[in-house]
């Protein structure tokens, strides 16, 4: 309720002045309250997030503005399973905002805002090698192989930087396996 309908209360008589001044300095605490905390941060803007990631550090602003475009919102809620181990794999996740988990064999990896998770079965075209779940509410952003495919095809430089980044990465995750 506001203020004001509080004066409109007191004057008309439904409410006595001990009360009326009671939900004055109630009404201040909560403005004051309200002042002092942060803003609500629903998550960084998608081209500042696509430019931290390695795969797509090099690509020109054009290119990243291109990219983010394509990315689509989307909550998650706690517990909820995003990736399944075996499926194919269909999309890339940014992480905005909250956190999920990584389950793999022997392990545990927790990733939060600005990770990425998903892009290896996509460019590989491998089935997904974990499980990801949700930790909490979470805010990602999703872009889809066709969507990925029909970038990759309009921007045939960023393809190349993306394809020398991910070979890299594949090497580096094949030296990681044991044998």
């Amino acid at each position: 309720m506001s203020l004001s309908r509080f004066h409109d209360l007191y004057d008309e008589g439904l409410i006595g002045k001990e009360v009326f001044e009671d939900l004055e300095r109630e009404h201040a605490a909560v403005r004051t309250l309200t002042d002092e905390l942060p803003p609500l941060d629903l998550g960084l803007r998608g081209e500042d997030l696509l430019a931290q990631f390695d795969m797509f550090a090099g690509l020109g602003v054009a290119e990243l503005r291109a990219l983010a475009r394509l990315f689509r919102p989307r909550l998650l809620v706690p517990d909820e399973v995003v990736i399944r181990k075996g499926e194919r794999g269909n999309a890339v996740f940014l992480i905005s905002s909250g956190a999920v988990e990584v389950v793999l064999p022997n392990q545990r990896v927790r990733l939060g805002s600005g990770d990425f998770f998903g892009e290896m079965a996509l460019l590989s075209g491998r089935p997904r090698q974990a499980d990801v779940v949700a930790l909490g509410y979470c805010r990602v952003l999703v872009l889809t192989a066709a969507d990925f495919r029909r970038f990759l095809r309009d921007y045939p430089r960023a393809k190349v930087e993306i394809d020398r980044i991910a070979g890299e990465r594949a090497r580096a995750n094949e030296e990681k396996v044991p044998v």
